[in-house]
């Protein structure tokens, strides 16, 4: 049974490898059969369609990289909620000997250990 799952395993790793190979060249002979067959050779309507589309995909990933992947990063965080209980100990500790020396503690500060003591708490569940 363990190297069936092992088998199942690589047949998935493969198919994520080659599946956007596979569907990019099934959407660009959709796209070539179905608009320009009668304008274009294949050959020239792939060498001006190509780059565009990799141009275009790596923009997408770009603008998901850069907004939607901190997003999830900072749902998973705000889950993790022994993390953020272990950082709220730490921080209201030296929240204490700030305050016993008669040290300023900012707002920022105190702001953070808050945000850190809501997320111990699990205040961000669904």
């Amino acid at each position: 049974m363990k190297k069936t799952n092992r088998r199942y395993l690589d047949l998935r790793n493969g198919w994520v490898v080659f599946s956007p190979v596979f569907g990019l060249s099934n959407t660009l002979m959709l796209a070539y059969i179905t608009f320009v067959s009668d304008l274009f050779p294949l050959w020239l309507f792939i060498v001006v369609s190509l780059p565009i589309v990799i141009i275009t995909l790596i923009v997408i990933g770009d603008l998901f990289r850069k907004k939607q992947l901190d997003t999830d990063l900072d749902l998973s965080f705000q889950r993790a909620t022994l993390h953020g209980h272990t950082l709220y100990l730490m921080m209201k500790m030296q929240h204490d000997i700030a305050t016993k020396l008669n040290l300023n503690v900012s707002e920022k500060f105190k702001t953070q250990m808050q945000y850190m003591k809501d997320i111990g708490e699990n205040k961000f569940k669904k």
